[in-house]
């Protein structure tokens, strides 16, 4: 049982193949400065979950060195972890955790930064972040944007 999978700043993202892990969300955050090769890999791992309809988000922090600690990764971090908490416990202690509807999320272009609710998204949704709620889209928003824009 896993209720969420936060990957930041990794040197690697595992290529998930099973339907029962590309329904856990999960959200990747990279550095713009780290290893160019590494971050390459990491949007080509990305893409191929989200085709297969992955729960995954990936957000870039621009000017950030590998591992930094930035007030707004922080927040994101909190941010998504808190609603992947309300989203996915049940009820009742013990029971299975809430599977979450692809359709019910938000999505952000990885080109522009704009978000939208799932219903409303203009662009391709199988290239876009999964995002948990409007809260986590508003916050991998404001992580994602360089500064100015």
């Amino acid at each position: 049982r896993a209720i969420g999978v936060l990957i930041r700043v990794p040197t690697s993202i595992p290529a998930v193949t099973a339907a029962v892990a590309r329904a856990v969300p999960t959200f990747v955050m990279l550095s713009e400065l780290d290893d160019g090769t590494l971050n390459a890999a990491d949007n080509a791992v990305f893409a191929g979950i989200r085709a297969q309809g992955g729960l995954w988000s990936l957000a870039l922090e621009p000017g950030v060195q590998h591992a930094e600690a930035t007030a707004k990764g922080n927040a994101a971090n909190v941010d998504w972890i808190s609603a992947a908490l309300a989203a996915r416990l049940p009820a009742t202690p013990g029971a299975p955790l809430v599977a979450l509807d692809e359709t019910a999320g938000w999505l952000g272009d990885q080109a522009t930064h704009a978000v939208a609710a799932w219903a409303s998204y203009p662009g391709n949704r199988t290239t876009a972040s999964w995002l948990l709620s409007q809260s986590v889209a508003a916050s991998w928003r404001s992580l994602s944007t360089p500064a100015g824009g």
